[in-house]
């Protein structure tokens, strides 16, 4: 099978600390993905590690096939804004931009055009946040700071959506519409993994992970 990412006996140690411990994973086209276990356990960790945010002390990433390990750090950065769209667990929004300025950052960075400018403001009507184009993210609540945050992920159609705890904090309406709309991203052939609190939202997965003590338990 073609993967979209595998991850092959990563290992993360902070000094003497062990977080992660011979850590393996796959990702095929349209399937999604939960990673869940006690907060602290190294889930953070292991999500920046396959989205190439962090590097393994031991262990193979791969993107489409592709060893990550011998990448330099521009080779990275590209690889990463072509392959993965990000929804942090704090959504990370610039406070000085708009809604749709901020949705449209990765475009920025990679130099898209016009095209990326009117599916920005598409992702935003679809999410609910037609009137709220022009909201700056001090004036938006929670729920949609993490549409907006989510629209951004979109943007550039990435094969892969890295999602940290996308719901938390969120009301249940609020952290459905979320939801519902990750997970219809597998349905284009999108890749989504996601670390989650939620049993709810992990039992709508295609594959349920526990991380406990650094290792990955089915």
């Amino acid at each position: 099978m073609n993967y979209l990412l595998e991850v092959r006996q990563v290992s993360k140690c902070y000094g003497e600390e062990r977080i992660l411990n011979d850590v393996s994973l796959a990702l095929a086209p349209g399937q999604a993905l939960a990673i869940t276990g006690p907060s602290g356990g190294g889930k953070t960790t292991l999500l920046s590690i396959i989205g190439l945010l962090q590097q393994a002390t031991s262990g193979t990433v791969l993107i489409d096939g592709q060893d990550t390990g011998g990448l330099e750090p521009r080779q990275q950065t590209a690889l990463r804004a072509a392959h993965f769209g990000f929804v942090f667990q704090r959504a990370r929004l610039i406070h000085s931009l708009t809604a749709l300025e901020n949705v449209m950052v990765p475009a920025w960075l990679t130099r898209e055009g016009k095209a990326a400018a009117a599916r920005a403001q598409e992702l935003l009507v679809r999410f609910g946040l037609a009137q709220r184009l022009d909201y700056r993210p001090q004036e938006l609540s929670l729920g949609q700071l993490r549409r907006v945050a989510l629209a951004r992920a979109l943007l550039l159609s990435p094969k892969v959506i890295l999602a940290d705890e996308p719901t938390n904090d969120l009301d249940p309406a609020a952290a459905a519409e979320v939801a519902d709309s990750l997970l219809e991203t597998c349905g284009r052939g999108t890749g989504l993994i996601l670390v989650t609190h939620d049993p709810g939202l992990a039992g709508r997965t295609d594959r349920n992970l526990c991380l406990e003590q650094g290792r990955l338990i089915e």
